[in-house]
């Protein structure tokens, strides 16, 4: 198994990763992390800092290397957030 990952500011930026080369905060709540592989057969985890539980964790539409984040409090508004990902992948 490889095992990338990255823990992520709520403005988008990559405080630590493995794997990562690049993540972007697309709008309120809303993240893409790109790694450098394909990993559209790869397991996800996304865990906030503050125990928001992320609504989409996905292969990113278009972008074999990317995955597509969203979080939500618990009123359903999507909220910036400081989260790890961590992406399980065959060998």
């Amino acid at each position: 198994m490889s095992l990338l990952g990255a823990r992520i500011c709520a403005d988008g930026n990559i405080t630590i990763s493995t794997g990562a080369t690049g993540a972007l905060k697309l709008n309120a709540g809303v993240y893409e992390l790109v790694f450098e592989r394909n990993v559209t057969q790869c397991i996800y985890s996304a865990v906030s800092y503050d125990n928001a539980e992320p609504i989409f964790v996905q292969p990113r539409s278009g972008n074999a290397n990317g995955v597509f984040i969203m979080f939500e409090n618990d009123t359903g508004t999507f909220i910036d957030i400081q989260f790890y990902l961590t992406v399980y992948c065959p060998k």
